[in-house]
């Protein structure tokens, strides 16, 4: 009975330390979205290991000091950042290593050359990243893109609303089909969380 009751409390630890580390990595990539939507390009650095390389989805490689001088002359340009938001896929853990499938997402709104309508494009990009842990802080080590994606979206104007009652389905919002499409066609090389949070 106690050997099944250490079994018990050792999954258990397991668990919450694996809970820890996905809320731990989620936290890095929310303070680099603030950082990157400030042109905050110190926070973004602290969060980058020293050895930073990034892969492109064409395969082109920038490591750190590349990376970094590309986010310098951004804030130098005043260059408005992209609002982008990061879902972790996956999260798979091994001592102080951490593999993360990532999906960034992010929309602006353009105007169609032809007909001169509104459209949303979303962007994803689907990211390998692996991160390190440095005494108590992960630091994102490499990024390797997987997906670039792009897709257009019509905005439809509003109908005026009327005070008669109608009974109506609204469509799903687009930008959740289109995640979840890109999701599933990676289901098979996704790498599989051990635990949810």
């Amino acid at each position: 009975m106690s050997r099944f009751c250490g079994l018990f409390l050792a999954v258990m630890l397991s668990a919450a330390a694996m809970c820890s580390v996905r809320s731990d990595i989620d936290r890095q990539y929310h303070r680099w979205a603030k950082a990157a939507l400030d042109n905050d390009v110190e926070t973004v650095l602290a969060i980058l290991a020293p050895d930073y390389s990034l892969r492109t989805f064409t395969g082109k490689m920038i490591d750190r000091k590349a990376y970094e001088t590309s986010l310098r002359k951004r804030r130098e340009s005043k260059q408005a950042a992209t609002v982008y938001q990061t879902k972790l896929a996956s999260v798979d853990v091994h001592g102080a290593t951490a593999t993360v499938i990532s999906d960034e997402t992010s929309d602006k709104i353009s105007l169609d050359p032809v007909t001169n309508k509104k459209l949303k494009m979303i962007h994803i990009h689907r990211y390998l990243d692996t991160w390190i842990r440095s005494g108590r802080i992960w630091k994102l080590r490499q990024t390797i893109t997987q997906l670039e994606s792009t897709k257009v979206v019509p905005i439809e104007r509003q109908r005026p609303q009327t005070s008669q009652l109608r009974t109506s389905t609204m469509a799903p919002d687009a930008q959740s089909l289109f995640i979840q499409s890109i999701r599933s066609s990676f289901d098979k090389q996704r790498i599989s969380p051990k635990v949810k949070c």
